[in-house]
């Protein structure tokens, strides 16, 4: 049974147009219908400075090139997945 929090990727919402990621996430946006047309589901991609960086099939992979290339630079890592779950973290805002 699927979560009712849940939203399909064609209904992701877009970030404040101040959020360090926008633009990568745009991105993601963009290119998920795509990729999951093509089978990429549960693959990673990585997204930095608006630019697809590539997909990986394990996620480590994903998250050892990012870090690797982009250390403390924002970058987007993000599994291609069919739902998402919004994830609310209450004691960040406080």
């Amino acid at each position: 049974m699927r979560n009712l929090d849940c939203q399909h990727y064609t209904q992701l919402q877009p970030r404040e147009p101040n959020d360090p990621l926008f633009a990568e996430w745009e991105v993601y946006r963009r290119e998920v219908p795509q990729w999951v047309a093509d089978g990429k589901l549960g693959w990673t991609v990585v997204i930095q400075d608006g630019q697809i960086v590539g997909l990986w099939e394990r996620a480590g992979e994903a998250l050892f090139e990012a870090a690797r290339r982009y250390a403390g630079k924002p970058i987007l890592v993000q599994y291609i997945r069919e739902y998402y779950t919004p994830v609310r973290l209450s004691w960040l805002a406080a």
